[in-house]
């Protein structure tokens, strides 16, 4: 698999406190990669590097260098909104935006430029009885994207008799999913999530699972997780924080059969945590 984001010494800065201490890693395409580590430990801070959201938080900085298919994202020429589009993130708590489930997902595409040939064709879908996928070679540019996203989300079947409805309706489970949905219908590169399951019951959470393992097909995508049993569940590639460091990198069956490190060892072991 080739290399999508490469990080050559990046270090994070809070002020005066060094969070993130010269990681260096390497991210392979349409692959999933797990980073894991006790709270603190760095590693959302890194995940904010990799698609410029460490910018938002007050006195952060950053050195080193992020390449994005060879691109130092770090330079301050970067378009960051750009960037955004092409690696997107979802956070620890679903954020659906005070719209519909339909709006969700079609207000970011008409920001980005996308635009409607008719008036609300999505009505078509209100009735359970009309198969959508007869009906999507003839659906409007936004419509058919709000399909196909839900679809890959494997939310579709789940609203598509209340598309106009509420997103707050939703459960936990199904507004993070529906939050993914969101994300991927700009068709990003990389799609980044901070703790996704974190706040979700055992079968939201295998739900996100399952389908994260479907995207990884179409998408690159890493994830923090505290869940080490979900790291290993799903992910190719494991990166293990503590205290700042990179403690170790590698695959999947490195880090909890074959840990380099003591560090690592005690870790997955459950040793502390």
């Amino acid at each position: 698999m080739s290399v999508i984001i490469l990080t050559k010494t990046l270090n994070v800065w809070y002020g005066q406190f060094l969070a993130v201490k010269s990681a260096s890693v390497e991210i392979s395409e349409r692959s999933i990669t797990a980073l894991i580590g006790a709270s603190g430990s760095g590693k959302s801070s890194f995940l904010r590097c990799l698609n410029r959201m460490i910018d938002v938080i007050p006195k952060a900085h950053t050195d080193g260098q992020v390449l994005y298919r060879g691109n130092n994202i770090l330079d301050a020429a970067t378009d960051v909104i750009a960037l955004r589009r092409s690696i997107g993130m979802v956070f620890q708590n679903p954020t659906p935006f005070p719209k519909s489930i339909y709006d969700n997902i079609a207000y970011g595409l008409e920001i980005q430029g996308l635009k409607k040939r008719r008036t609300r064709s999505m009505r078509l879908f209100r009735s359970s009885a009309i198969d959508p996928n007869m009906l999507e070679a003839s659906l409007d540019p936004i419509d058919r994207r709000v399909v196909q996203s839900l679809k890959e989300a494997a939310l579709w079947d789940e609203v598509k008799d209340r598309l106009h409805q509420s997103a707050f309706g939703l459960s936990g489970g199904q507004q993070q999913r529906l939050c993914i949905a969101r994300s991927i219908a700009v068709r990003p590169d990389v799609l980044l999530l901070d703790e996704p399951c974190s706040e979700l019951d055992p079968i939201s959470t295998r739900k996100i699972e399952d389908l994260l393992l479907d995207l990884k097909k179409r998408y690159t995508i890493v994830i923090v997780t505290h869940n080490m049993h979900q790291a290993r569940r799903v992910s190719d590639a494991v990166g293990f924080f503590h205290l700042g460091e990179l403690v170790e990198f590698g695959p999947v069956s490195q880090i909890f059969v074959e840990p380099q490190q003591q560090l690592t060892r005690d870790y997955v072991a459950g040793a502390f945590g």
